[in-house]
């Protein structure tokens, strides 16, 4: 099931952008990191990351997930993506359909409104 990722510890969009474009490629090995296991996303969904209410940039899960005990634990599971692209769509997205945390894409509501972002 696809997965909207609500991005919080970031300053502004272009810290975000320098994540994606520097970050994650070139320390993470394309893994997002994150506190959980995200079990309900399977290989080759689309895992898309919205940073103050609008998307911000979009990848693949490959179906990977590694444990890094190493890291800070809010940060210890890294979830292995390809295809990563920056999204540059300045529309907000509708909080009456997503709420204001992370989810994921399991109505035709979300699902539609992703699209209508993406679309414009």
């Amino acid at each position: 099931m696809n997965l909207l990722f609500r991005l919080k510890n970031f300053s502004d969009k272009k810290t975000v952008e320098d994540y994606f474009n520097n970050q994650l490629p070139k320390e993470d090995d394309n893994c997002f990191y994150n506190g959980k296991r995200l079990r309900q996303i399977k290989n080759d969904e689309k895992v898309y990351f919205s940073f103050d209410g609008e998307i911000v940039a979009i990848g693949i899960f490959t179906g990977s997930i590694i444990e890094n005990e190493e890291r800070d634990s809010q940060y210890k599971f890294g979830h292995k993506l390809t295809e990563i692209r920056i999204i540059d769509s300045n529309i907000k997205l509708d909080t009456k359909i997503f709420g204001t945390n992370t989810t994921y894409l399991d109505t035709d509501k979300k699902i539609e409104e992703i699209a209508r972002i993406l679309n414009r």
